[in-house]
């Protein structure tokens, strides 16, 4: 992955964090539509839909990513430490991730962690689920 991803401005590298392969399936990922309006007639057949028409923007829905991490250190103090910054960054609110690779900026905000693995008290990797509120948001 990219080191010049970057959380709020800051180097992921500021917390010995790197993100981890798997995480750009998630968020190139499509988002899913919003749902169609419709209306299903008791004196009709089958079900009628508004589509938007040629041209007209479609609609998505928030959306849930999962990006995988992995946070280092030296020592063990150094570890956690890296840790516990990184953590507060990522419960901190709206994120903005910066990943130049994808030439976007995506904003998400942190929802729960769904695993983590340790060594040593000097290295973990951390699975981190995030909801979009708006994928189709590219810049402030």
């Amino acid at each position: 992955m990219e080191e010049k991803i970057t959380i709020n401005g800051n180097p992921l590298s500021d917390y010995g964090a790197e993100m981890l392969a798997g995480s750009y399936n998630s968020l190139l990922k499509p988002a899913q539509l919003k749902p169609w309006v419709s209306n299903e007639p008791v004196n009709g057949n089958g079900v009628q839909y508004i589509s938007p028409k040629p041209g007209e923007e479609v609609f998505v829905a928030e959306r849930q990513v999962d990006l995988i991490f992995s946070v280092i250190g030296d020592t063990k103090e150094e570890f956690l430490s890296n840790y516990r910054n990184f953590i507060a960054l990522l419960q901190s609110g709206e994120l903005d991730f910066n990943i130049p690779d994808l030439g976007r900026h995506y904003y998400l905000k942190y929802e729960n962690c769904t695993s983590f693995d340790h060594i040593a008290l000097l290295a973990c990797k951390i699975a981190v689920k995030f909801s979009e509120p708006d994928p189709k948001k590219e810049s402030e």
